[in-house]
């Protein structure tokens, strides 16, 4: 950053997930780090804007993977997969 702030120029990219606000039970430190990349977008963005530095995350959201398929669907689970359908725009898993 030291090379933007000379060159009062720059643009920082950070990839996080949709996990930094939706919480599952799943690995509370894959949840931690997405919500801290989050965090630390902001302080940057909020330190470094003077420098016309723009600071951004992209935030992919939920991939259904071939092993979670089967927990996925389970009729149990209905509660939790309304929740991803509802925050998904396009409502297509």
């Amino acid at each position: 950053s030291k090379i933007m702030i000379g060159s009062k120029f720059g643009r920082i990219i950070n990839i996080s997930s949709v996990a930094a606000k939706f919480v599952t039970n799943e690995s509370a430190s894959y949840h931690a780090s997405k919500a801290g990349i989050v965090s630390i977008t902001k302080l940057f963005a909020k330190n470094l804007g003077k420098y016309n530095i723009n600071v951004n995350t992209i935030m992919p959201g939920f991939i259904l993977q071939d092993r979670y398929k089967q927990k996925f669907f389970f009729k149990g689970n209905k509660k939790f997969r309304n929740a991803i359908k509802n925050a998904i725009p396009s409502n297509h898993i």
